[in-house]
């Protein structure tokens, strides 16, 4: 049996990969070894690793058990030591291919370990321009990886265009779309209800993260975005942003205003409620990938607010805006009130997939020859 390692630092990789994750379980040719680390392990951040467990996934290993530093600092020491801790559990056959997912630090350190340790790499979401050191991340990462498992065309067709040999790169889909179009949804009113909100009103949700550029105003930002959203006359419910630099003072703004002002606030949520949310939401609001890759497919229109997102592909679903109150607030009224922009959304198509990108990667890590072929790469041209 082919044992597949796959890491997962953050609540957005693990909701990623959840149908992976299920998909590999369920093969008769494949064993999963998990390796859990990161935000994962952070109280702060609701310790998302207890929603994994629940998920009933045991991990193989969980990492890099220190105090999570979310300062530029010690992104930098967390990538280094997951490089080490990563060496006993991948060594001597443990795992024979390792997959990792999209830009984050903890996905470096697994292609840096990987590499050396000549294990085969199968990267998920390659080939996407984004923005923010995200993108030089995830290049990065795309160069160490042997197999590209692509979630558009584009991203696929980029990845050949800078040199990747064309027999590695696979058009797959997202499998985020997998999850949100294979599942059964509450209705709209069970959804708000259970979450002590008025199902006569619209639903705003908030997700919004620092960047790193902007990681010494990311309160500031933040603060903007709420003063353009509070006034309107709805529910408005907001997640922790992500541990990256500046996360720390989002949350301060956060918990600030809840004191004062009728703001729901999670720390996290599990895939489920969060999924509910958001296919329940009238709109979505900040940076966050969930609006440019989940909501197309939820038909659930997104004010995508400054650069973190730029030059990814979307659907007719977004709204680009600048830092700016008065921009997020009439492009916020326009999602939720204008007819022709909510048909819009309502007819749009998600570049993101069809719903099958499992069945294709599950195919891909059982059949693919893991070979020295695989394992020398040369440039194609």
């Amino acid at each position: 049996m082919r044992q597949v390692g796959v890491v997962t630092g953050n609540r957005a990789d693990y909701g990623h990969l959840v149908p992976v994750l299920r998909g590999i379980r369920s093969s008769r040719r494949l064993n999963l070894r998990l390796f859990v680390t990161g935000m994962h392990l952070s109280e702060e951040f609701g310790r998302t690793a207890d929603f994994i467990r629940r998920d009933g996934i045991k991990p193989t290993a969980v990492l890099a058990n220190r105090a999570f530093d979310s300062t530029p600092e010690g992104m930098v020491h967390g990538v280094g030591r997951l490089v080490e801790e990563l060496v006993e559990p991948l060594r001597d056959g443990a795992v024979d291919v390792l997959l990792l997912l999209g830009d984050r630090g903890e996905m470096l350190a697994g292609a840096i370990a990987a590499t050396y340790l000549r294990i085969p790499i199968a990267h998920l979401h390659g080939g996407e321009r984004t923005g923010d050191v995200d993108e030089p991340v995830r290049h990065a990462i795309s160069r160490l990886a042997h197999l590209h498992l692509a979630a558009t065309r584009r991203s696929g067709e980029r990845l050949r265009r800078t040199g990747e040999q064309p027999w590695r790169v696979h058009v797959v889909g997202s499998p985020r779309v997998d999850l949100i179009l294979h599942r059964t949804r509450p209705t709209r009113d069970q959804v708000l209800q259970s979450h002590g909100l008025n199902p006569e009103k619209p639903l705003i949700l908030i997700v919004q993260h620092p960047t790193a550029k902007d990681r010494a105003r990311a309160g500031i930002l933040y603060r903007r975005t709420l003063d353009a959203i509070l006034p309107l006359d709805a529910n408005i419910v907001a997640t922790y942003p992500n541990g990256d630099p500046g996360s720390l003072e989002i949350i301060r703004v956060l918990k600030e205003f809840a004191r004062r002002r009728p703001i729901t606030v999670y720390q996290s949520l599990p895939e489920d409620k969060f999924l509910d949310l958001l296919s329940s939401a009238d709109v979505l609001v900040g940076n966050s990938s969930s609006g440019i890759i989940e909501a197309p497919s939820l038909k659930v229109p997104t004010i995508n607010v400054g650069d973190r997102q730029n030059d990814r592909e979307r659907g007719g679903n977004v709204i680009d805006v600048p830092h700016d109150a008065a921009v997020i607030r009439k492009s916020v009224r326009k999602a939720l009130f204008d007819r022709r922009f909510r048909r819009k959304v309502a007819a749009s198509r998600t570049p993101w997939g069809d719903g099958h990108a499992t069945r294709r990667i599950v195919r891909i890590l059982e059949s693919v020859g893991l070979d020295q072929r695989l394992l020398e790469k040369h440039l194609a041209w």
